[in-house]
């Protein structure tokens, strides 16, 4: 058991650190709900525990046969502590999916969840970190979840997003750069974490696609791609991105 909560300690570290590929796509409906799905893919927690010789504490999890299973977030939020009722809420008609194969060295959580409109968009991000780091701590980790020390700290499908503000509106989504908060961020122990790992052949990378209910008039952004019937909007980037040139995930779409 100590090697577990040991080996879970260090894997949770290399997750706050940054080390995973996360993918959020959101549906846009033309009355403003829509869908949206987060995946992390947090495999290379299974390469690196191989390497060490800690895949044994997957296996001591219960993690030595391949597992795909899904949960409900309406019974799974109530159980989680740190969730504020309104939160929990958003995660009412939710589910989660987590997949583990030791053998293929595969490790993915997706998590889908509808919103009635997209002022919950960023609300729904939030709870959903919430919920993901009780499941895997309960999952993984034991009935205690992930070690105390980590606390509720684990991060969103993209915590880079904390440095910007996104905006809908009827007809368009802006994300623009909080240049105050962005001059903080040295010295956010979290994010010199992330940039240690970027700094060392390891970043996070986050790609956000935006199905819109009708084609794009206009697109901009460094790293904007739009489809050939401009209806959906990718965004890929990365934490070296982030340290770089943060404008560089900026981007404005009118529809």
């Amino acid at each position: 058991m100590k090697r577990i909560a040991l080996f879970l300690s260090a894997a949770f570290t290399l997750i706050l650190a940054g080390c995973f590929e996360s993918t959020d796509e959101i549906t846009l409906q033309k009355d403003g709900s829509g869908t949206i799905v987060s995946t992390t893919d947090m495999s290379m927690l299974i390469t690196m525990a191989k390497g060490m010789g800690g895949a044994d504490a997957f296996k001591d999890a219960g993690g030595e046969k391949a597992t795909d299973t899904t949960v409900s977030l309406s019974k799974l939020a109530d159980s989680v502590i740190n969730l504020t009722a309104a939160e929990k809420l958003l995660m009412q008609k939710g589910k989660l999916q987590l997949t583990v194969d030791l053998d293929k060295e595969k490790m993915l959580t997706k998590m889908e969840i509808p919103f009635s409109n997209t002022d919950q968009i960023e609300s729904i991000k939030i709870a959903s970190a919430k919920v993901t780091q009780f499941f895997l701590g309960k999952n993984m980790g034991g009935p205690g979840g992930l070690p105390a020390e980590l606390g509720d700290k684990m991060p969103s499908s993209d915590p880079l997003n904390e440095y910007y503000v996104t905006t809908y509106t009827k007809n368009g989504i802006e994300k623009k750069l909080n240049k105050e908060k962005y001059a903080t961020v040295d010295s956010s122990e979290s994010m010199k974490g992330i940039k240690e790992m970027a700094d060392n052949g390891m970043p996070m990378t986050n790609t956000i696609i935006i199905n819109l209910p009708k084609p794009a008039k206009k697109a901009e952004g460094k790293n904007v791609k739009l489809s050939e019937d401009k209806r959906k909007l990718t965004v890929a980037s990365s934490s070296e991105d982030f340290f770089d040139d943060p404008t560089s995930m900026e981007f404005k779409i009118e529809y």
